[in-house]
């Protein structure tokens, strides 16, 4: 809604400058409405930069900012509208009330961007990897809305970041979610998981949520000018008495059990 506000007004301010260019015998309007659309789309993102400027990165997130919330959720609807995704959700019903631990497969570097979208009622937070925190801007309005960097080489670093992915699900501040294969994989058979991610769960004492992204690999292939199917499915929660009496093998194994059956019997979108 708010790409079609902004070309609504570009559109505007692009036809009067149109009919001065009549007037004087200039025609540029298709780079007067380019040049409009960018000046509002800054100018809409402009409070978000100011509000940047006072967030602290070594401050820990422990209350969900209203105002960031609501630029994140716009500037997600953009990316998604931009490049042509249709998102189609299934199993949302089968989620908890209280919030959770996250688990997916990964297939592309747009997963985090669509799930963050799709699962926005949960005030969903992601463990992310921490190049992502370097970029100005993007590392202060993710770490308001509860991410979190992780240093898979530093192994202290991995376990003050699992610490604080359980205080913030045990808080009922957000969810939190996580991709155990460290790694997006375009192919469909899944990497091994790394079993610590089981842990946040554990310290927690929250329940899993197993979820499944498929054709999310294709949008950067399709877009802009090629839509593309994507398909999220919750395949089934863990409950949180069950969390606590697996070792993290355990639900490392079952999950995987879940993604691949899921997987083997999911979506695709041939076209």
């Amino acid at each position: 809604m708010t790409v079609w506000i902004i070309a609504f007004l570009s559109g505007i301010i692009t036809a009067l400058f149109y009919i001065i260019g009549l007037i004087h015998g200039v025609f540029l309007a298709p780079l007067l409405f380019l040049a409009c659309f960018l000046a509002l789309l800054l100018l809409f993102l402009l409070p978000c930069v100011i509000y940047s400027l006072f967030v602290d990165l070594d401050k820990p997130c422990v209350k969900a900012s209203k105002f960031i919330r609501f630029y994140g959720d716009r500037m997600i609807d953009m990316v998604i509208m931009i490049l042509r995704v249709k998102i189609t959700v299934t199993g949302k019903e089968l989620l908890p009330s209280e919030k959770f631990l996250l688990v997916g497969n990964h297939r592309s570097q747009m997963d985090p961007i669509l799930e963050m979208g799709v699962f926005r009622e949960y005030n969903l937070g992601l463990v992310s990897k921490r190049e992502l925190f370097k970029v100005p801007i993007l590392n202060k309005i993710i770490h308001k809305r509860f991410c979190l960097p992780l240093d898979r080489k530093n192994a202290k670093n991995g376990k003050t970041t699992i610490t604080r992915a359980a205080e913030i699900i045990g808080s009922q501040c957000a969810s939190i979610g996580i991709y155990p294969e460290g790694t997006c994989r375009a192919e469909p058979e899944l990497l091994p998981f790394k079993t610590g991610a089981f842990k946040i769960a554990q310290q927690a004492e929250c329940p899993i949520a197993v979820v499944v992204i498929q054709n999310s690999e294709l949008v950067a292939k399709r877009a802009p000018f090629g839509k593309t199917n994507v398909f999220v499915r919750v395949v089934g929660v863990i409950g949180a008495e069950e969390v606590k009496e697996c070792k993290t093998a355990q639900l490392s194994e079952r999950v995987r059990d879940m993604m691949n059956q899921a997987l083997t019997a999911g979506n695709t979108d041939p076209f």
